[in-house]
């Protein structure tokens, strides 16, 4: 979902002498409280939602850890050569190039979906101007990198791209197009910060819901696209095969 779009929150107030009875939502827990008094906050029935919505944010917490974990794997599989084709090709279609850009990939949409969600830590929306560079130079280079390898300004001094490899690229030029749409996203969290976020969350209720998992979908994605990527290099099924079918599931 982009950002702005969303059910909005509602907030019913009874007023009653210098009392007030209603229901409110934490904007740091998301839980939902009945206020009676000035000061007294008890449990409101409304809670009994919570419990499936705080499954699904548990969930997303441990979609992310595994996408970190993913991440950190490239990282040492490049570091060692560990299953890399030692031959060079250019640009984006190299081995080791494809593989630390999956990874980065995976990072980037990872804080993403942490930085949407209700679980996220203070510390992390302190690091918003920080992180929000870094993964905007991630989805800025998935989508150029592709175009630049196909033009031949990228990796010139490589052998010239095979047919297959040629067909790859093109792929890569499909999905980075596609993952540049959450290059918006970080520049709002990168200059609006934390306020700017809650205050979005207080007016739409479901947004942080909709921009994790959106951002979830991706970390899947790219995790399903090394999948078929190591599938494609066993020969057990082939790259005119595997890269039209990936981008027809990542535009469905």
């Amino acid at each position: 979902g982009g950002m702005g779009r969303g059910t909005a929150a509602a907030a019913a107030w009874t007023v009653r002498g210098r009392g007030r009875v209603g229901a409110s939502r934490s904007k740091r827990t998301g839980q939902c409280v009945a206020i009676k008094g000035e000061d007294e906050r008890v449990p409101s029935p409304i809670n009994h939602a919570d419990g499936p919505r705080q499954g699904y944010v548990r969930l997303e917490v441990l979609a992310v850890v595994l996408g970190a974990l993913s991440a950190a794997a490239a990282a040492a599989q490049c570091a060692t050569g560990y299953l890399l084709s030692p031959n060079r090709r250019r640009g984006v279609v190299d081995d080791r190039t494809v593989t630390a850009f999956a990874g980065a990939y995976s990072l980037a949409v990872s804080w993403l979906a942490l930085r949407a969600s209700e679980a996220c830590p203070p510390s992390l929306a302190a690091a918003d101007p920080a992180c929000a560079v870094l993964a905007i130079a991630v989805f800025a280079y998935g989508a150029l990198a592709p175009p630049l390898t196909l033009a031949g300004a990228y990796g010139p001094d490589a052998p010239p791209l095979s047919p297959t490899e040629t067909l790859r690229a093109r792929g890569l030029v499909a999905i980075g197009a596609l993952g540049a749409v959450f290059i918006p996203d970080c520049i709002a969290f990168g200059l609006g910060g934390a306020d700017w976020w809650d205050r979005v969350s207080d007016l739409h209720a479901a947004q942080r819901t909709l921009e994790s998992s959106t951002s979830l979908f991706a970390l899947f994605a790219t995790e399903a696209s090394m999948v078929a990527h190591r599938v494609g290099k066993t020969g057990a099924a082939p790259f005119s095969t595997i890269v039209p079918a990936f981008v027809i599931v990542c535009f469905a």
